[in-house]
């Protein structure tokens, strides 16, 4: 399986620390965001990526080429082709339409616990990993029943959901909905999806933190569990010293 990493977005919510650095470069620990993303798929067996770029992205190119032993793919986007957009135009002639690959989302840290598996339906086009939404939480609430996601509650008594950032797609539906360099953004296929049943989901095992925004980002900036990660991984640290 390959990974695709969504990286073409401005940060402006990230304020003056995004003036002269792309958000995905940002440092916590004294490691990049995006250093945890690939970290986060090495541990899962993956060693490919695609990453679209856009704001500062030579910066994004010239960071990846330390990693010797994994392979990159940058998709520079001259314009902004929304996350749809930039997926479909991103894996064009590097995954094959009969493949499933991953989405990661930058702006999340991961944490998974040892039940974590990105085992997919057989009847799904987009697996979506969710987390309960708790009342302040301001991301689109979604429902799950019986592994399927829709955007409409079944239920009042169906817990609500969010998206994580986090899903494996089924590229054939990539493919058959989106036209190479054509904006267009990923919420209108997972909607569309939804009410065609074909939209499944699952509750993340782990624990998921939020770093899009300056406050979030502040916020984890003293946490020692993120670098210790990175840092106390031997078998990342031996890949390290490869570069």
């Amino acid at each position: 399986m390959k990974c695709f990493l969504l990286a073409a977005g401005f940060g402006k919510r990230m304020q003056e620390l995004t003036q002269k650095t792309p958000k995905p470069l940002l440092q916590l620990g004294g490691f990049p965001l995006l250093e945890y993303s690939i970290h986060f798929a090495y541990r899962l067996g993956i060693r490919e990526f695609i990453i679209n770029t856009h704001y500062l992205g030579k910066q994004i190119k010239e960071y990846v080429k330390s990693f010797r032993n994994l392979k990159f793919h940058i998709s520079h986007e001259e314009e902004i082709l929304g996350t749809g957009g930039g997926i479909r135009t991103g894996i064009e002639g590097i995954i094959a339409k009969d493949e499933t690959f991953l989405l990661l989302n930058p702006d999340i840290l991961f944490l998974p616990n040892p039940r974590f598996s990105l085992k997919m339906p057989q009847d799904s086009s987009i697996h979506l990993f969710l987390q309960e939404k708790q009342s302040d939480n301001p991301n689109t609430a979604l429902y799950l029943q019986e592994n399927k996601v829709s955007f409409s509650t079944p239920s009042s008594k169906n817990s609500t959901y969010f998206y994580i950032g986090l899903s494996t797609i089924h590229a054939k539906i990539i493919f058959e909905t989106i036209k190479y360099n054509e904006r267009f953004e990923l919420p209108i296929l997972l909607r569309d999806l939804g009410k065609k049943h074909s939209l499944t989901g699952s509750v993340f095992a782990g624990d998921v933190f939020d770093v899009g925004t300056k406050s979030e980002f502040l916020t984890l900036e003293d946490k020692k569990i993120f670098p210790g990660m990175i840092a106390n991984d031997e078998d990342w640290q031996d890949l390290q010293r490869k570069r």
